[in-house]
């Protein structure tokens, strides 16, 4: 499957979106949705609590208490309640992990091969649907015995 080439600057800006939404949900607990159209270089985060009725987002990805298996450990602390918690250090740890040692643009790539198959899908599913009404019948219309 094909897939459309992520740019770096893409990987950039989806990188510190993402350490902001992780750096949001350990200061209020609240799960994130990383979003992306998928196209642009426009990426946002949004608390899933707060607007899980909005439709128009496209979600890359939820963060929550797992976040670091989406993208491996990182080298700072993450507990805000240590002595020793730096948010700005996270921060930078996690656009590191995700811009210099790739996981950003695998996360991306994966996400715009999910797309694809889910558009795919839809597509077939839709020309089956065509398929079974196009037999020459109305919906309305018993067919003649």
């Amino acid at each position: 499957m094909s897939v459309t080439h992520i740019e770096e600057s893409q990987v950039r800006k989806f990188a510190a979106v993402y350490a902001e939404a992780v750096l949001t949900w350990i200061d209020s607990q609240e799960e994130q949705w990383v979003t992306w159209d998928g196209l642009s270089h426009r990426f946002d985060f949004v608390s899933v609590e707060r607007d899980a009725d909005d439709a128009s987002r496209l979600i890359v990805l939820t963060i929550n208490e797992h976040w670091q298996r989406q993208i491996g450990e990182v080298d700072e602390l993450t507990d805000p309640e240590h002595r020793y918690f730096d948010a700005e250090a996270l921060r930078n740890a996690i656009e590191y992990q995700l811009t210099e040692e790739g996981m950003g643009e695998r996360i991306l790539k994966g996400y715009l091969e999910q797309l694809a198959r889910l558009t795919a899908q839809l597509d077939a599913d839709f020309d089956d649907d065509e398929a079974e009404t196009d037999d020459g019948l109305s919906d309305e219309e018993p067919p003649e015995t």
